[in-house]
């Protein structure tokens, strides 16, 4: 055999190999679960997470609220141009505006019970097609001892995420705690602008 010929061969079968080593890793990757769901990579959905996130909640000292800023898909121009000439933070990937908001005593209540009513927080159900999870909301709750918990809520699709140390957690929200939640986090609404003040 003519050492061109075999040269070429040996170029082929490494393609071969590698390709199979791709799609089996893109198998193991996007293998669906036992209920059919593909988590996203780097994600939980352990609902044993929400326990510590509950228990902290309860005994925080302090809690923030920071509005979430467009849609990184639907609404890409306007991100940019928020990014480009306001305060922002990213927190777990996504951005923020930095501006502090402190809700009143009694919203604050409200936010608490309603973040530590584990029937409000279901396991995630699997993606959903409103253009990717986009947190419009961050309520962060400090513990006495300085500890962050946050909890990340989408309303676009209904769902939302918690961190602390040493957990987090992707879940979905129970319908009543998803309308109270909007309904409490509306009123804060003032610094993420619409399509229409573009």
């Amino acid at each position: 055999m003519r050492k061109p010929l075999k040269i070429a061969l040996k170029i082929v079968a490494a393609i071969a190999l590698l390709l199979v080593i791709a799609v089996g890793l893109l198998w193991i990757r996007f293998r669906p679960d036992s209920k059919g769901r593909i988590i996203p990579p780097f994600e939980s959905i352990d609902m044993a997470a929400y326990t510590p996130f509950s228990t902290a909640v309860r005994g925080a000292s302090r809690v923030r609220l920071y509005e979430g800023l467009p849609h990184q898909s639907g609404e890409r121009d306007l991100l940019e141009s928020e990014l480009n000439s306001k305060e922002t933070f990213k927190s777990h990937g996504h951005h923020f505006y930095r501006a502090e908001i402190e809700p009143s005593a009694d919203d604050t209540t409200s936010l608490r019970n309603l973040s530590t009513t584990a029937t409000g927080f279901h396991e995630w159900g699997g993606m959903k097609l409103c253009g990717g999870y986009h947190p419009d909301w961050l309520i962060r709750w400090s513990s006495a001892d300085g500890a962050d918990h946050e909890l990340h809520l989408c309303f676009g699709c209904h769902e939302a995420k918690l961190y602390g140390p040493g957990y987090q957690l992707y879940c979905d929200l129970g319908s009543d705690c998803y309308t109270a939640l909007k309904s409490i986090l509306e009123r804060y609404t003032k610094q993420r602008p619409t399509k229409a003040q573009k």
